[in-house]
Order: structure tokens, then sequence, then C-alpha cells
């Protein structure tokens, strides 16, 4: 501190955290079931291994074992579900919206159907000029 005004950098020892037995992808993917809330970068320094490395596994996970699945209770009645193939583009989007909705909403009083809020937990953010 005499030296240059601040003080030495500290740098503490990662704990990684390394099965043995256990591959890279099994312990990223086993690291993301255990702790789903950790973001990308944090699980790379709990395994010691690079970020790019995590995102990766992570992404081919996510398409891997990816379903959409769409259902409601509206009162005591349940709409659904439904099952959405492959990944939602805003043309499958609109696909629903236009002819399966329709079905799943025929029992449902049209009083109801017309005081009906969509909300979509755990979508992210999109656009699409169709629907």
């Amino acid at each position: 501190m005499r030296d240059t005004g601040t003080l030495p950098g500290v740098r503490i020892a990662a704990e990684c955290d390394v099965n043995e037995g256990v591959n890279e992808e099994e312990g990223i993917v086993q690291t993301v079931q255990s702790s789903p809330r950790a973001s990308t970068r944090r699980i790379a320094r709990r395994l010691c291994i690079p970020h790019k490395r995590v995102i990766t596994v992570e992404s081919n996970f996510r398409l891997r074992f990816s379903v959409n699945l769409s259902c409601a209770v509206l009162d005591n009645q349940l709409i659904g579900p439904f099952i959405l193939e492959g990944r939602i583009t805003g043309e499958a989007y609109l696909r629903f919206l236009q002819e399966e909705l329709p079905r799943l909403l025929e029992d449902v009083h049209l009083n109801k159907q017309g005081r009906l809020y969509f909300q979509h937990d755990g979508v992210p953010p999109h656009f699409s000029h169709g629907v």
C-alpha cells in the first residue's frame, strides 16, 4: 500500500465442484437442475470451466428437452392441455390462436370467452407481424 496507495489485489482460489466420474456436460446439467436460477457465469465459475461451454451445453439441453404446453383453469373448468409441437414461431403461434384455441374454448360460455386474458409464463420477449 505504501508503494502504490492502493490495497493489493486479493485473489481467492476458486472452489470447484468437480464430481469424479461425471463428465463436463453431465456436471453442467446437474448444476442447472440443482440451481435452476443460477446464472451461466456462476455455473462456469462453480465448475471451473469456460462460460461459453456452459452456454453451449445449456442451449443444447433446452432445445433437446423443450416442451410447449398450453393449459388453463377457468372457474372449475380445465381448458386443454394442448401440446404445441416443435419450435414456436410467429406462424405456429398464429395457427394455434386461429385453429386450436377456438376448439379448446368450445365448451366455455361466450360471456366468459369475451373476458379472458392470456398470460404466458416463462416466455422470452418476441415479436411477429402476423400475430
